[in-house]
């Protein structure tokens, strides 16, 4: 069944793809590499295969800012408390 996903990432052009053999770039294809426009990329991914539609990602930075990143039904909650309840999440995590 299809269904909506959310990517989101950085996609790095692999340095010596003209040293690899076939064989070697099918590899890393294989193991997450994606070839665009004859150009092999390497992925970074920051969110991969997210399937809920109401999404919330946060990080904290090192000068006390919070990047932010959310989708949601403003009828389920505000920004502010979507914001802190992922913020919320990663420090149980640890």
């Amino acid at each position: 069944m299809s269904e909506t996903e959310i990517n989101k990432g950085l996609l790095v052009p692999h340095p010596s793809q003209s040293d690899l053999t076939e064989e070697e770039i099918d590899n890393l294809l294989d193991n997450g590499c994606m070839m665009i426009n004859d150009i092999l990329y390497s992925v970074e991914f920051e969110i991969e295969h997210q399937t809920d539609p109401f999404f919330s990602h946060t990080t904290r930075n090192g000068d006390g800012s919070i990047n932010f990143f959310t989708m949601h039904y403003n009828g389920g909650g505000s920004l502010q408390e979507v914001i802190e309840e992922s913020l919320n999440k990663k420090k149980k995590k640890k």
